[in-house]
């Protein structure tokens, strides 16, 4: 609930789904989610409130941004009790709001699986900072510290 969001219009809606016949549901909308999770939160965004407006694209950039750090918050909150997650944007959309009976305006972005691993894997290999974090300008000759 503290994550961020444009004006602070907190434009996200969730529904946790526990029912494993309904879990099953959302799993056979979304090929991208892995393993049977013990629930899932449908992140929704709230177009009535977003920032824009509904159907106007800055409106539903912002509100998808709001969601996803709102989900990003969530997933280290899980972390910290031992719980895993995995964020899943594909999906059906619209399957997920028919199956959930989502009013009109409420349309599901995410979905986070969340479950107690088996094993924790390790870290996937992540690119060195050098080459995702520049300095003034990208491939330019502004440097650090001159």
């Amino acid at each position: 609930m503290w994550a961020p969001s444009g004006g602070n219009r907190q434009a996200w809606r969730f529904v946790v789904v526990t029912d494993p016949r309904r879990i099953g549901a959302v799993r056979a909308l979304s090929p991208g989610m892995p393993g049977i999770p013990t629930a899932v939160v449908v992140a929704c965004s709230d177009l009535g409130l977003s920032s824009g407006g509904a159907g106007k694209p800055e409106g539903e950039a912002v509100v998808l941004c709001d969601v996803s750090m709102a989900c990003q918050n969530m997933m280290l909150a899980a972390w910290s009790l031992g719980i895993g997650s995995c964020v899943i944007r594909s999906f059906s959309q619209l399957g997920v709001a028919r199956l959930l009976g989502l009013p009109e305006g409420i349309r599901p972005e995410l979905l986070v699986a969340l479950g107690y691993p088996a094993r924790i894997p390790p870290a996937p290999p992540r690119r060195p900072m050098e080459e995702v974090v520049h300095w003034e300008t990208i491939g330019g000759h502004g440097n650090h510290g001159g």
